[in-house]
């Protein structure tokens, strides 16, 4: 599975098409959160965990290079708030996920609901939620290892590990809006994959499409980010003799630390709540997805083939108007 999953994303599409499609599932989805402006919620919420996670990482580091022991308790203190996040954000992320997928649910089947509402539904979800973000968490650290065998090997072990992860996005985005959607046990739900397997190639497009639009994105912001650190550190060297007492000297050159430090944190920052963007398209889109292939008899009729349409092919312009998930 894993190797025809990789082949359809190099191949079912060009560069060019990519590019299309991506443009027009990032329309679709955001005329779905224009009709309920509420979707957007867990998209902040998972913008601010980021930030949240980010911040307490750089004042700790910021504590340690004080050098005071004050400080330093204080860096101590926010590394263990980190580490007890650091596991939790998986479960916090999948929880938010599934609040977007049943607000996207309702709302293109012409019945949108409030946040509070979502929420209040999801939590009766919690057991099948909670299997989700725990293997969201063990595949996350899983991936993340660097293979130990050296050549060839290595390599192919670095591209199967790569193929893994990719299959578990597909599968991870697939079961939140069937467990939100149907209130099924995951054991009922992983059999329903069977029934998409003819539209893999659409829905690879639809996960590698957004994934290519944000990695896009971040090769296009590496310059600029390069160039706001080298200006921090610019800034570092010339704040070097002005505060000696947060400098560091190296190779005779007294930098301050204080600058890049700040201007790395709002690269990280930016990063961040990129990453939460990209990850909410990818539940409205998939919840979208699903609805069109197992309860597109819920879906309005006035938009139903357009919409069904487009996210069936992936490839073809859906038509003239927008879809209108108020109607009905």
């Amino acid at each position: 599975m894993p190797t025809q999953f990789m082949k359809n994303a190099r191949h079912s599409r060009s560069l060019q098409d990519t590019l299309k499609n991506t443009l027009q599932l990032l329309r679709h989805s955001f005329t779905i959160v224009g009709k309920n402006t509420g979707i957007a919620k867990p998209t902040i919420r998972l913008a601010f965990l980021s930030v949240v996670m980010n911040t307490l990482f750089f004042l700790a580091l910021g504590c340690f290079f004080s050098g005071g022991a004050i400080a330093v308790g204080m860096g101590v203190i926010c590394l263990l708030v980190l580490i007890i996040l650091v596991p939790l954000r998986f479960f916090i992320r999948t929880f938010l996920k599934a609040i977007q997928s049943w607000m996207t649910y309702k709302t293109i089947t012409g019945s949108p609901v409030v946040y509070e509402h979502a929420r209040r539904h999801t939590r009766q979800r919690t057991s099948g939620l909670m299997f989700i973000g725990f293997v969201d968490m063990m595949v996350a650290y899983i991936t993340q290892q660097k293979s130990r065998q050296q050549g060839i090997l290595g390599v192919i072990s670095d591209v199967l590990l790569s193929a893994f992860r990719e299959v578990w996005d597909l599968l991870n985005h697939y079961m939140i809006p069937a467990v939100v959607v149907e209130g099924k046990p995951l054991k009922q739900c992983l059999p329903d994959i069977k029934a998409i397997r003819s539209n893999v190639p659409a829905t690879l497009v639809g996960v590698f499409g957004i994934d290519f639009a944000g990695e896009t994105l971040r090769r296009a912001l590496l310059l600029p980010y390069l160039l706001v650190l080298a200006v921090g550190v610019g800034l570092g060297y010339l704040l070097g003799f002005v505060f000696p007492e947060a400098s560091w000297t190296i190779g005779g050159i007294t930098i301050c630390w204080i600058p890049p430090l700040l201007l790395l944190y709002v690269n990280f920052l930016v990063g961040g709540i990129l990453h939460a963007c990209v990850e909410s398209l990818k539940a409205i889109y998939f919840t979208i997805f699903y609805t069109s292939i197992m309860h597109a008899d819920r879906i309005p009729e006035e938009y139903r083939e357009q919409l069904t349409g487009y996210l069936r092919t992936g490839a073809e312009e859906a038509g003239a108007s927008p879809p209108n998930p108020a109607a009905g």
